[in-house]
């Protein structure tokens, strides 16, 4: 950045710059109000073109389609030129384009001012094409940094000026395995999961279907805590602040609660079989036979041991068969009440909890499209997602509408 002349027209400091790709494209620098592509303003240089006062030149981004991206009524660029060099005359550079430019940090028609305190970080937009012609970029990303003057009335000032070297390749990479890994753990494997479980009676007798809703959620724990542990790590090598918006907060909860998930379904209490109500299950049957037996044939029969509430023996069978029941029915109240407990407890913090989380999952799967297309500069797949979500609930639906309706067909 370069401060105005003494006596010169324009009082706003400059900033010139070089930008390398090593490649044959297009290639383009903006500057942004929020890091995003709309309302930005960009310099684009196209090689197809000759060099002139409009290219490279500068452009308003309105939007993200190319339609959208106008040539500015002011062109204001100085010493701006876009070049080519070839592998065949330099192999030890290879193919290469460099576009040079100066423009004025503060214009009056400037949608976005940038800002050189040396503290101010100013929000930079960079693309370039799949070759020299097309419209569509094919790659982008997004890097701040501050500026400072580095040359001063003709002085150059000490530890001035920078070079910025912007490798987002790899970075990209990162964040696209961070989504595919997510997108498989939520919009797919903690769904079919909870309707492994909905729709058990459609897998064979056993325990086949517990089976299947352990591992599908026991992946969907792994490919969360990769998923996150990529992103954690590509974001600080990038230097961002970590947990800043509400998709970073909401991803570490759920890291959180998915892992707890997972250990609190292998916690899952047994089902209710004990001793005492298999003992339960042989006096109903006992009951059952006396209660169809005639009361002359009861009498008929020696009943040795049985005995009334003041430990004598009984001579009425049916006083007999009545404590029994509600002795029956005082043991039978006794387990079921122990067990239920335990498991109501569990059900009340298992059941809640995944659907919760699986909420929480498709919302973090559409907000980290939509950042990811605003991050790169590129298509927003929002509703194909929500297409497949709701394709993939409709079926669901259906199978659970045709369990439901299942035993009454059979009658």
């Amino acid at each position: 950045v370069t401060a105005p002349l003494p006596n010169s027209e324009n009082t706003s400091p400059s900033l010139h710059g070089r930008l390398a790709y090593s490649g044959l494209a297009w290639i383009a620098l903006g500057v942004s109000p929020d890091g995003f592509m709309p309302n930005s303003e960009a310099i684009i240089g196209y090689p197809n073109k000759p060099n002139s006062a409009q290219n490279p030149g500068k452009y308003l981004l309105g939007s993200y389609t190319p339609s959208l991206v106008t040539l500015h009524p002011k062109q204001t660029l100085t010493n701006h030129t876009i070049e080519q060099t070839y592998e065949e005359d330099n192999p030890e550079i290879g193919d290469q384009t460099v576009l040079i430019f100066s423009k004025l940090l503060s214009e009056p028609d400037n949608k976005v001012e940038m800002v050189a305190d040396g503290k101010y970080l100013n929000k930079f937009l960079w693309a370039y094409g799949s070759d020299n012609e097309s419209q569509y970029h094919g790659r982008a990303g997004r890097f701040k940094a501050p500026l400072t003057v580095c040359v001063d009335g003709g002085k150059k000032v000490e530890d001035g000026g920078a070079i910025i070297s912007v490798l987002t390749r790899k970075g990209k990479s990162f964040y696209k395995a961070h989504g595919i890994l997510a997108a498989l753990a939520w919009g797919l494997m903690v769904p079919l999961a909870i309707a492994s479980s909905s729709l058990r009676s459609l897998f064979p007798p056993g325990k086949t279907w517990l089976r299947t809703h352990i591992a599908l959620n026991s992946l969907s724990v792994i490919f969360t805590m990769i998923s996150f542990g990529l992103v954690y790590h590509t974001m600080g090598s990038n230097g961002y602040s970590h947990f800043m918006t509400t998709h970073h907060k909401l991803g570490l909860g759920m890291t959180f609660f998915s892992a707890l998930q997972m250990v609190n379904g292998f916690l899952r209490p047994a089902a209710l079989i004990t001793k005492k109500i298999l003992g339960v299950d042989e006096m109903n049957q006992t009951s059952a036979s006396l209660a169809t037996t005639q009361p002359e044939e009861i009498k008929s029969n020696e009943i040795k041991d049985d005995t009334n509430d003041t430990g004598r023996e009984s001579n009425d069978p049916q006083a007999d068969i009545k404590g029994f029941d509600e002795e029956e029915q005082k043991i039978k109240e006794e387990s079921v009440l122990l067990k239920s407990t335990i498991r109501i407890v569990w059900e009340l913090f298992h059941k809640p909890l995944g659907f919760t989380l699986v909420s929480c999952g498709v919302w973090q799967i559409q907000n980290g499209l939509f950042v990811y297309s605003k991050l790169f500069l590129g298509t927003d797949y929002r509703g194909h997602f929500f297409i497949t979500i709701g394709i993939m609930y409709v079926i669901f639906l259906g199978l659970k509408f045709y369990v439901q309706t299942m035993p009454k067909m059979k009658k």
